[in-house]
């Protein structure tokens, strides 16, 4: 094999690697892995639009992604951090090493803005909500809904955090306790629905209040009432076909659901149509739901799971370092390339005393010495 043709080899076998190794959404289209040499990286405001999409997807990891590329093309970017908070935010409910990592990023907010800020504020009383620091989530929302008395968004987050304290109270004291929580939400998602009648968001807080109370017969008559003033809307309908189905009322249901899967058809909802038209006993439409249902499934991607690796990647910024390395090597500097990855390697040794990552740590260890052992050679 000519030399030309072994160095081209193994800048093969290396991108192959390199690509392997990275998780799915760092090799999407809008992702930093370097599939092609650009001169010029995407703006603050391309990597929040981007970042934003991944948070309507659920892929709160490669949100936070975009969202930190956000903040270091424009350091100034207030609103990238907040947007960065939240998607931490998220991740904290599954993993809490990130609201560690939202609380840094507010605080970031408020030494650039003032703890007055609005984003800073309402940023903070979603991290309260989500470690379940209920108290102090309902007393932030209570003020913003105090300073923006028009604000329909407001309102229903107070609504939300109301509920939650229902719930909280319901654990500790019993359901009894709960009620007086309970009516709160309720009165606060009903200021909701007068602020912003057209809105599907205050009508969902006042049937899941009621849901909470387990009064399904209540949120199938506030369904019906929204369908009656907004015919065949769908956010309506598909409300409706869950309150019939929780309150067991198997026809309404059965015929919601079909009405539904007509005029928007999802996986999940037809699933439940299957095991509706069961308990009808309408068995053969039911195993046609069912052929129907095995032919949609593939299609589906729900959002990215989050694995400890791809968390370990993120917290020791392993993205970045191998940019650079490769970089490195691309300009002939295959020892600093080594140095930088050595020291990346001194960073996962680290969390091999950590029962939550050590598997995490040994695999990627495993993978980052053959990327060094061929920045060793690559120069040569």
């Amino acid at each position: 094999m000519l030399r030309g043709e072994r160095i081209a080899m193994t800048q093969v076998v290396f991108w192959g690697f390199l690509l392997a190794a990275l998780p799915a959404w760092a090799a999407s289209p809008d992702s930093t892995a370097m599939t092609t040499p650009v001169e010029v990286g995407p703006t603050a405001r391309q990597s929040i639009e981007i970042g934003d999409e991944r948070m309507k997807q659920g892929n709160y990891l490669g949100a936070a992604f975009q969202y930190q590329r956000a903040v270091e093309t424009d350091p100034s970017n207030i609103d990238a951090y907040l947007k960065l908070g939240s998607a931490y935010t998220q991740m904290g409910q599954s993993y809490q090493v990130y609201f560690s990592k939202a609380e840094s990023t507010y605080a970031r907010v408020a030494s650039m803005k003032g703890r007055n800020d609005t984003g800073y504020r309402k940023g903070i009383a979603d991290l309260a909500l989500a470690q379940w620091n209920v108290d102090n989530a309902v007393a932030i929302y209570q003020k913003l809904t105090v300073d923006f008395p028009e604000s329909c968004s407001y309102m229903v987050m107070l609504a939300n955090s109301q509920r939650m304290k229902g719930l909280q109270v319901q654990e500790t004291e019993g359901r009894d306790a709960a009620m007086a929580e309970l009516d709160e939400a309720e009165k606060s998602a009903r200021k909701a629905m007068a602020l912003c009648p057209d809105s599907i968001e205050p009508v969902e807080m006042l049937a899941a209040v009621m849901d909470t109370r387990k009064s399904y017969g209540e949120v199938v008559a506030l369904y019906e009432s929204m369908l009656k003033k907004s015919p065949g809307r769908v956010e309506f309908l598909r409300g409706y076909a869950i309150a019939t189905f929780n309150a067991r009322d198997w026809e309404k249901a059965g015929q919601a659901l079909g009405e539904l899967l007509q005029k928007d058809p999802r996986f999940e909802e037809r699933m439940t149509y299957i095991a509706v038209l069961k308990k009808l006993n309408r068995l053969e439409e039911a195993e046609a739901q069912k052929r129907i249902a095995l032919k949609e499934q593939p299609l589906l991607q729900g959002p990215v799971q989050l694995t400890q690796e791809d968390i370990l990647k993120e917290k020791i910024g392993l993205q970045k370092d191998i940019e650079q390395g490769v970089k490195l090597i691309e300009d002939k500097k295959c020892d600093d390339a080594v140095t930088l990855w050595k020291g990346t390697r001194t960073r996962i040794e680290a969390y091999l005393q950590d029962p939550e990552f050590k598997d995490a740590a040994s695999d990627l260890l495993v993978w980052l010495d053959s990327r060094i052992l061929y920045a060793q050679g690559a120069c040569k």
